[in-house]
């Protein structure tokens, strides 16, 4: 039935307890065909109980549009304790005092927006500025700019990564290292100080090459650093210490190696410790001290093992082996021309063999054999004061004896001297016959 009043019949419209505004069959308690108007001095309201569920619905192929013509403010949930907004099923939007969560009923109080989820954005601002080019946690934490990101920094990050203000992270297409101090500065096509001090840095060859590099002090900060490879480790497994190995292990100066960290029992192999010495220190001390040390002079070709005589306090020369194969021993660093050994002390063997290359003097029991007469052998000791072929004293003074030579003269008295005694004897006998 129409309802009558100062509009239209056509406009209201009551059927079974239905009303339609501007339909002739309302399908809802209020079915309005166009536009409704709330206006009021105070505010309009529009309240919807229900023991179930309330809906506000869109029929048709229309979109549901709140407030498209308006610039006023929508606020959903807005008493103290708020309320929650679903889609699809699912509370998307949880209000709690001052927080706010999607994707969770129960919002972390310890932030003002709490997202269960991965969030994508083709942009965000903080402050107004594009988090892409800057983002802090706003105590100075952390801080993304550009490309680059610090953590625990009091400033933009010097590199891709950045942690505190001094260990840096670098992933370019040539040199991928680990920083400590230092950065690349892409303008400048240099490496830089971070702060004052020394700088250290680990790189990572695409071949598996490791590099380990360090830099002197230097006082300034962005001042340009020049590294120094300390170690290479190649994907082969050598490993170079001061050098680029051709070795399992290849060392470019002096090494220690000391037993169970004891700072006394060990050797020490040294390059040039000494300015002129090189080779190998055995039982090395921190003051420089040492029990035995092999070592090679640089500018002689000499080999020489030296021990430390700690009663006299002297450094003695045991032995050296020079290149051309003679041997000294005995303190003396030198063997005279001719000669393979040289010592200086004395020697004791169970058994010492001297093979001579002089003629055996068998040849004095040769017939042809001319021995001096006794008379002849008086007069030239008389006259000489030594045996006839014999060294005199002064010559052995000064130059020394040779055993092989001093045995084959020895012993070609000693038949000369039998050769004398055959001949005495044989007068004996003429003259017992006489």
């Amino acid at each position: 039935t129409n309802i009558d009043g100062p509009w239209n019949a056509k406009d209201v419209i009551n059927c079974s307890q239905r009303f339609g505004f501007g339909v002739l069959t309302p399908q809802e308690r209020i079915d309005v065909s166009g536009f409704a108007r709330f206006n009021g001095a105070n505010g309009s309201y529009l309240n919807i109980g229900n023991d179930g569920n309330s809906k506000l619905n869109s029929f048709g192929s229309g979109e549901l549009l709140i407030n498209s013509e308006s610039i006023q403010n929508v606020k959903i949930c807005t008493e103290p304790n708020g309320g929650f907004v679903e889609v699809g099923g699912k509370t998307i939007l949880a209000t709690l005092r001052d927080n706010v969560g999607i994707r969770t009923t129960t919002p972390d109080v310890d932030y003002a927006l709490d997202v269960n989820g991965p969030i994508k954005a083709t942009a965000l601002t903080l402050n107004g500025d594009p988090m892409v080019n800057y983002w802090t946690d706003g105590g100075g934490g952390s801080i993304y700019t550009g490309k680059r990101i610090g953590i625990n920094r009091s400033g933009a990050p010097n590199d891709d990564l950045e942690i505190g203000d001094a260990f840096t992270l670098h992933g370019g297409p040539a040199n991928k290292w680990i920083g400590y101090n230092n950065f690349y500065n892409s303008t400048a096509l240099e490496n830089k100080r971070i702060n004052p001090g020394f700088a250290s840095r680990m790189n990572f060859g695409d071949d598996g090459t490791i590099i380990f590099k360090t830099a002197d002090y230097d006082g300034t900060a962005g001042s340009t650093i020049t590294f120094k490879d300390a170690m290479t480790i190649l994907n082969d497994g050598k490993v170079g210490i001061g050098i680029n190995p051709s070795y399992q292990l290849h060392v470019n100066g002096d090494a220690e190696f000391l037993a169970g960290g004891n700072t006394t029992n060990g050797f020490q192999i040294v390059s040039n410790k000494i300015p002129t010495r090189r080779g190998i220190r055995l039982d090395p001390n921190p003051a420089g001290n040492f029990d035995f040390y092999i070592h090679k002079w640089q500018d002689e070709e000499s080999f020489n093992f030296l021990a430390n005589n700690e009663t006299a306090g002297t450094i003695d020369n045991l032995m050296s082996i020079n290149g051309n194969g003679q041997i000294a021993m005995g303190g003396i660093n030198y063997v005279p021309t001719g000669y393979v050994l040289g010592v200086h002390g004395k020697m004791i063997a169970t058994e010492v063999v001297v093979r001579t290359e002089m003629n055996w003097p068998d040849f004095v029991f040769q017939k042809d054999y001319k021995l001096r007469s006794l008379k002849e052998l008086n007069e030239y000791i008389s006259e000489n004061r030594h045996l006839p072929d014999v060294p005199t004293a002064e010559e052995i003074e000064n130059s020394g004896i040779s055993v092989g030579a001093i045995l084959t003269k020895q012993m070609q008295k000693i038949e000369e001297l039998t050769l004398y005694v055959l001949e005495l004897q044989k007068q004996i006998d003429e003259l017992k016959i006489k």
